[in-house]
């Protein structure tokens, strides 16, 4: 169970660095100029954009089945 602990805390200090890193990029997004040519950058980045949905939607779906098995895990070891 110790290894357990172990991986639920470095998860839980990257879940950490994740948040404050989405709020340095909301406040640099926030700050941000406004861009003149922001409908033709939309239009070039959207494909990249769909590459990092596919990547974020695999993310997603790694920690949702990581989260089930630890809640197994702790559902029987509460047993």
């Amino acid at each position: 169970m110790s290894a357990i602990k172990q991986a639920l805390s470095k998860l839980d200090m990257s879940v950490s660095k994740l948040e404050g890193a989405i709020g340095g990029v909301e406040q640099k997004i926030a700050g941000a100029q406004q861009d003149m040519f922001a409908a033709q950058n939309a239009v070039m980045a959207s494909s990249a954009n769909s590459n990092d949905a596919a990547k974020t939607q695999a993310l997603t779906n790694r920690l949702d089945s990581a989260i089930g098995k630890v809640e197994q895990i702790l559902t029987e070891s509460a047993a």
